[in-house]
């Protein structure tokens, strides 16, 4: 939930009305790429832990389409319902029926989840979709990925240094050939790296790698007492947020390995806090708040993009730092309201 929370506030683009409330915003607020990261590195976790068996050596048509199927249903229902309201906003916002083929054209090539592949449609109608059309893909080649790492056995960690090496080199590579015959900007490289599926299989794999480290033990061995075990999870909190805010962007060595810096921080928080053994971790785990991230990801960026919040709230409320809170507050409420009536009322449980 804190991750959302964080992606949440990177989009509350009515906080820049301001030259005050854009300041607040760059330095303390736009992160929302840092929580991206660490959903798909959760989420190669989190996949890894519920299927991982059902791939152990080998993949066939029975095991692979049940997997994507189960994968579909948790994606598609939501993700379709946002896309619709967009475009219906997008209809309204126009003023006219002259836009309606062209938004029906989008909305079906978002209905398909593969929109990411495309440098041109990455963001059609609901920008967040990316997100969901990203994860969709690393879904359809999951299978292969975990028969891959589990015939590697005891190799992960080569593997996963392998992939965090060859990948940026790869891009480097593609980013020069492209700027050398003119097809790309940096900036709209910059963009396709960002939005592009390829870009996230090494956070992807970092996940599921580090479930097969955890299903290795039974406790976090480096750990001897709750104590030890709270005072870490206590310092990967701290080391994300202040590396989230750029807190050490002044020191050479980590400005230069920032996303290496950034997976190991984010890989740590989700590999210790898995073993619940934590003051922390078990105080959250006894709490059992309900896990709406991937609602409030999609149907806050509905609401304060497509529906015109980010244009209407400081009309409505003003542009002070009170009226940027209550903004935030009526935004989020709405939000997680909405979550908990899709979570509680129309999600398929498959």
């Amino acid at each position: 939930m804190f991750w959302a929370i964080v992606i949440f506030l990177s989009h509350c683009g009515f906080i820049k009305a301001t030259e005050q409330g854009e300041i607040i915003f760059n330095k303390w607020l736009n992160n929302g790429s840092y929580g991206v990261h660490f959903f798909i590195v959760l989420s190669g976790f989190c996949i890894a832990m519920g299927y991982e068996s059902q791939f152990d050596v080998s993949v066939n048509a029975k095991n692979y389409f049940s997997f994507v199927k189960k994968r579909w249903y948790r994606l598609w229902p939501l993700y379709a319902f946002t896309m619709f309201i967009a475009a219906v906003a997008q209809i309204i916002k126009s003023g006219g029926i002259h836009i309606i083929w062209e938004t029906i054209t989008q909305f079906l090539k978002a209905a398909t989840m593969l929109q990411t592949l495309s440098l041109s449609d990455w963001g059609i109608l609901n920008s967040a979709g990316w997100y969901c059309s990203c994860i969709f893909i690393l879904y359809l080649i999951t299978p292969f990925i975990i028969a891959i790492i589990n015939k590697c056995r005891r190799k992960e960690l080569i593997i996963l240094l392998m992939i965090f090496l060859i990948f940026p080199l790869l891009e480097k590579r593609a980013y020069l050939h492209l700027k050398q015959i003119e097809v790309i900007s940096e900036a709209e490289f910059g963009q396709l790296l960002y939005t592009f599926p390829i870009h996230r299989i090494p956070m992807y794999i970092e996940g599921i790698i580090l479930f097969k480290f955890k299903k290795s033990l039974r406790s976090c061995h480096l750990l001897c007492n709750k104590l030890c075990n709270s005072i870490l999870e206590m310092v990967i909190i701290l080391g994300n947020i202040l590396f989230m805010l750029g807190i050490f962007d002044n020191i050479t060595f980590i400005s230069k390995y920032s996303i290496l810096i950034q997976s190991v921080l984010i890989g740590s928080w989700i590999y210790v806090f898995s073993f619940e053994e934590g003051a922390v971790s078990m105080k959250l785990a006894k709490l059992k708040i309900p896990d709406l991230s991937y609602e409030i990801y999609l149907i806050h960026y509905v609401l304060i993009i497509n529906c015109g919040f980010r244009e209407i709230m400081p009309i409505w409320l003003g542009t002070s730092i009170r009226a940027y809170f209550i903004e935030f507050i009526i935004v989020f409420v709405l939000t997680v309201v909405l979550a908990l009536l899709w979570k509680r009322f129309i999600a398929i449980r498959k």
